[in-house]
């Protein structure tokens, strides 16, 4: 017959097959009680809880803001401090210039320099504006010249080539391979 087994586990059964007892086959029934739950007994209603033990609830308080450090004479630092008015950004080749062409009608004048650098200048009423920049060349600009409408720019290099740029839209339209070192 099945006898029902107590287990380990609160309230949970287990089914076991038993031999017959004396008299017969007799089912064994098994009561439960209160004190065969596991753990430790929740305390009484009313009584003190540690709160030590328990986490707090809610959203944390900010932290404490930090002391600013200040240096002791800040306020002179602050007024030797150079304004931007003191600033500009420069356009300038950073190595020699070596070649110039103004080109007519258009109001652009084009530059070359050592490192191969070509820069783009637009004529104002007042003063010049910087427009474009191309890294033309490898090594140093030996050449540079204007058609007569203004509207192309030629420039030569020692890497062996020639690069023709449309001076109007700054745009490189056309790149040559040379077989020999052009020189000016």
């Amino acid at each position: 017959s099945w006898l029902p087994v107590k287990t380990a586990r609160a309230g949970a059964r287990i089914f076991a097959m038993s031999a017959p007892t004396e008299g017969g086959a007799k089912r064994a029934r098994e009561e439960e009680s209160d004190d065969d739950m596991v753990g430790p007994a929740p305390p009484p209603p009313g009584a003190a809880d540690d709160d030590e033990d328990e986490p707090e609830v809610g959203p944390a308080m900010p932290p404490k803001a930090k002391k600013k450090k200040t240096l002791a004479f800040e306020q002179v630092y602050l007024d030797s401090m150079p304004s931007a008015s003191m600033y500009e950004k420069s356009y300038m080749h950073r190595n020699d210039v070596t070649c110039v062409a103004v080109t007519p009608g258009t109001d652009f004048f084009i530059t070359g320099s050592e490192d191969g650098h070509l820069k783009f200048w637009k004529k104002r009423y007042e003063g010049i504006e910087f427009v474009k920049h191309f890294r033309s060349h490898v090594g140093p600009v030996v050449g540079l010249s204007v058609s007569a409408d203004g509207l192309y720019c030629a420039t030569i290099g020692h890497d062996n080539s020639a690069k023709i740029y449309d001076v109007v839209n700054f745009d490189m339209t056309l790149m040559l391979r040379l077989p020999f070192a052009p020189t000016a």
